[in-house]
Parts: C-alpha cells; sequence; structure tokens
C-alpha cells in the first residue's frame, strides 16, 4: 500500500465512518455503539464493515442526498471524455471537462459535447473494476481511471 495513501485513510477513517453514520449509513453496532467488524479475504485484523450486499449503494445514497441538501449539482445522462489541463510539470492543473450529453445533440452539436470549466474536480467513478482478473468489483464495473492516466494523474494504492 502506499505510505501517504494508508495514513491518510488512517488518520480520516474515523472521521469518515462517524460522518457517514451521522448522514444516516445504517452500519451495524453493537450495544455500546461501537462499529461492528468482521474479517476479509486479505485482512486479518478485523477492520471491515458492512451494511451488507448493497453498502456502496446506500453510501452513494446517503452522500447524494447531503449534496442535494447543499444544492450541488448534478448532472444525470453525462459521460466525461476528456480532463482538460493547463501548464506543465509541477505547474499542471486541471482546468476542465469535456463531456458528451445525448440529450444536447443538435445538427450543429452532433455529439452532445458540452464543456464544463474547473480548477477542481472529484473523479468518483469507481475503482479500477475490470483492471485486474482477481477483483472484488462487479463485471462491468470499469470505473474511470483511464481518464486520469491520459491526463497525466499518477494512479496509487489500486
Amino acid at each position: 500500500m502506499d505510505e501517504d495513501t494508508a495514513y491518510v485513510e488512517a488518520v480520516g477513517s474515523s472521521r469518515m465512518m462517524a460522518s457517514l453514520q451521522f448522514l444516516g449509513l445504517p452500519l451495524p453496532q453493537d450495544a455500546l455503539g461501537g462499529t461492528l467488524r468482521y474479517k476479509t479475504d486479505h485482512d486479518e485484523v478485523g477492520r471491515a464493515t458492512s451494511c451488507g450486499p448493497r453498502t456502496s449503494r446506500l453510501m452513494v445514497k446517503v452522500l447524494a442526498e447531503e449534496a442535494i441538501r447543499l444544492d450541488v449539482p448534478f448532472y444525470n445522462h453525462t459521460t466525461a471524455a476528456k480532463i482538460l489541463t493547463c501548464g506543465e510539470g509541477m505547474d499542471r492543473h486541471v482546468a476542465g471537462i469535456l463531456t458528451m450529453r445525448p440529450n444536447d445533440r443538435t445538427t450543429t452539436n452532433p455529439f452532445g459535447l458540452a464543456l464544463f470549466e474547473c480548477s477542481v474536480l472529484v473523479l468518483a467513478a469507481g475503482g479500477p473494476g475490470e483492471l485486474y482478473r482477481d477483483s472484488v468489483y462487479p463485471n462491468g464495473c470499469f470505473g474511470s481511471l483511464g481518464l486520469a492516466l491520459e491526463a497525466g494523474i499518477e494512479l496509487v494504492n489500486l
């Protein structure tokens, strides 16, 4: 595991769990309110927890509800095509994202291209998916790593 990622995950994990529970994620708890844990195939310590087979969906649900409460815009039926960057080397940074929106197709814009300018971009479209032969991700879960790689973003902890 990447050292920086391991550190950030260790420092932030209890806050993250508490935040998700505050937002309504129904993690199982013991009589004293501690989150129940179990061992997975690759974890001998027992650090995992789960709401059952739909944990990821429930996490997305509570996070989406919070985003709606905060008036964060959602762009449904929008497919990212390319992350746009400016600068070189250490000065390279995100400038926007080029997307395709089928509902925006016209005779002058047959692909429904749309440009979103931004200085910060959260790429939250799944993990490595079918990148590996052995994976916990469902078949057909491709993620968005190709976009990141094309933009020159370094990938760690896959």
